[in-house]
């Protein structure tokens, strides 16, 4: 999705490698920030929790529900509007059973 949306290639791959680099020099707490994206539960969201619950165990995450469709999200009607409070909830129980930590961050 982040290639359809912001152009940008191998996302995840660089994410998910630097995300681990630091956890594992165990430079001390991580809090990694998990903007929930309408429509994007199953392609996105969830396979980001699970990356972090098997790959990263004791991050925090922060879950955040504050997407709003901005610039150039008319033109993708999908993302043209904001999370459902069901997708939202819906990503914190999977967060949930997976054993995830997550809390609001300011």
């Amino acid at each position: 999705c982040a290639m359809k949306y912001s152009g940008i290639e191998n996302y995840f791959d660089i994410i998910a490698r630097n995300h681990k680099r630091v956890h594992d020099e165990g430079s001390g707490e991580i809090i990694i920030r998990h903007l929930v994206m309408p429509g994007h539960i199953e392609c996105c969201s969830k396979p980001i929790l699970d990356y972090i619950a098997k790959e990263l165990p004791n991050v925090v995450v922060n879950l955040m529900s504050q997407y709003r469709p901005q610039w150039k999200s008319f033109e993708y009607p999908e993302i043209n509007c904001k999370p459902t409070s069901q997708e939202i909830q819906e990503v914190k129980n999977y967060a949930s059973r997976l054993g995830i930590l997550y809390k609001p961050v300011s």
